[in-house]
């Protein structure tokens, strides 16, 4: 996993009919595209996060973005996609409401002690490997 999760990566807005192609000079193969502006907003953003959730679960590098891009067109137009894979993965499974249920062992003291003290063991543990995890 990246542990920088909010990295900016360059993206091109190329003006056709009528809406929008927007392609990664730094995310080979990372293209979408949109009816307007707005959308290939939108579109650039999910799209890069699940172009780098990919490589991140594949266990492939996660390429820098560049400092410098060059454009052929003057029309087109750059712009910063703020990638967050934590965050977005977060959302996503928020959408989702995608939960899996994990029996476990702990001692019975700690067991008596976080009921007593109301603790939410599921987001405890999930904190937990979000740390351990350096994400």
């Amino acid at each position: 996993m990246n542990k920088n999760n909010r990295i900016l990566y360059p993206a091109i807005f190329h003006y056709e009919d009528g809406g929008y192609c927007v392609e990664f000079p730094d995310l080979k193969g990372c293209i979408t595209e949109g009816d307007n502006y707005e959308e290939a907003l939108r579109m650039a953003n999910e799209a890069a996060n699940e172009f780098i959730i990919f490589l991140e679960d594949d266990g492939q590098e996660v390429p820098k973005p560049s400092k410098k891009v060059i454009v052929e067109n003057d029309d087109d137009i750059v712009n910063y996609i703020q990638v967050d894979t934590l965050k977005y993965r977060e959302e996503v499974d928020e959408l989702m409401k995608k939960r899996i249920k994990k029996t476990l062992t702990i001692p019975q003291y700690l067991n008596d002690l976080g009921v007593k003290r109301n603790l939410n063991f599921s987001q405890i543990l999930a904190d937990g490997l979000k740390r351990k995890l350096n994400l």
